[in-house]
């Protein structure tokens, strides 16, 4: 009976995720995350944008870091789903979740508390505006090679390796759902093209132009995976 109550607290859990995360991905779309321009945006304009526009601006990245953590825990519930069957691969994949979730956070609350105060410094011309100055380049939320950037992309290397070690064995207990069958195949896919863009990138062979389009199709294939998975946590409460 215990273990029934369980699974059907999971299952909820992994359902209200997935909503909460369209929920929050909708909201996102209503606040800014970075200047106008993004990473064309002249540096002086950024700072400004930033001193006049901070509420908004952390607004933004608050919503990020919640939709974040609802896909984190999205995440967990697929690797509990596999731990029956498959438990080491099932550990390894909630290992790279926790390591995606530091990933994430932590630019994210650079954000929300650091980047906005560099651009007050910077507007203000006070005696840390030059430190200020060199800060905010560094931390540049859109260049892809940014020290920001770089952390969010660390993120997504985590969410490509949770996605091969889960995809396999999550296909193999399937069974008779459709959803879940949709679900490992679209995170399967998603973990291979991540891969295939960080080989092309190293190899010099692909440019930022080649990470923007891998960060667009790898968030519609988590999106289409999380969907198909809702629907299976919802019959399952």
């Amino acid at each position: 009976m215990k273990q029934k109550l369980l699974e059907e607290d999971i299952n909820r859990l992994g359902f209200w995720s997935v909503i909460a995360a369209f929920a929050l991905a909708l909201a996102s779309g209503f606040f800014p995350l970075d200047a106008p321009g993004g990473a064309e945006a002249v540096h002086a304009d950024r700072a400004a944008w930033l001193s006049a526009n901070g509420g908004s601006f952390i607004m933004g990245w608050l919503i990020q870091i919640a939709w974040m953590s609802a896909w984190t825990a999205t995440m967990f519930v697929l690797c509990w789903m596999v731990f029956a069957a498959r438990p080491i691969r099932a550990l390894i994949a909630a290992m790279f979740v926790l390591v995606s979730f530091v990933a994430f956070i932590i630019p994210k609350f650079i954000a929300v508390w650091t980047i906005p105060q560099l651009g007050d410094a910077i507007v203000d011309g006070g005696a840390g505006a030059e430190m200020a100055d060199a800060l905010l380049l560094i931390l540049n939320v859109s260049i892809p090679y940014s020290l920001y950037t770089s952390l969010d992309y660390l993120g997504f290397w985590m969410y490509a390796l949770f996605s091969l070690m889960i995809a396999g064995p999550l296909f193999e207990q399937a069974a008779e759902s459709r959803s879940i069958k949709i679900a490992a195949v679209a995170l399967g896919l998603f973990g291979l093209i991540w891969h295939v863009m960080m080989i092309a990138v190293f190899m010099d062979a692909a440019g930022s132009a080649a990470i923007e389009i891998a960060v667009a199709a790898g968030f519609l294939l988590i999106l289409i995976a999380f969907v198909a998975a809702a629907i299976k946590f919802k019959s399952a409460m």
